[in-house]
């Protein structure tokens, strides 16, 4: 399938958008955690005023943040390839 340049600029335009949030995913300022409800073990988390925890996300990998990388790479090699 061959893309029109209107439809490989509006790709391009969504690429460009998912790499921006991926830089700023993986930012060393940034940390990424979610809320645990109960106790927790691990001595690597927040404590929230309501009893609850954040604990941080490994952002490279076992996350659902995965798969914007993966996105970034399937729609890189689709514009590329069409």
């Amino acid at each position: 399938m061959k893309l029109t340049n209107k439809a490989k600029k509006e790709l391009n335009i969504a690429l460009q958008h998912l790499k921006r949030s991926f830089d700023y995913i993986h930012s060393p300022d940034i940390a990424v955690a979610r809320r645990k409800s109960s106790r927790t073990t691990t001595e690597d988390y927040w404590r929230l005023g309501d009893g609850k925890a954040l604990i941080e996300v490994n952002k490279q990998c076992g996350s659902d943040l995965c798969g914007l990388e993966d996105a970034i790479f399937h729609l890189s090699n689709f514009i590329d390839n069409n």
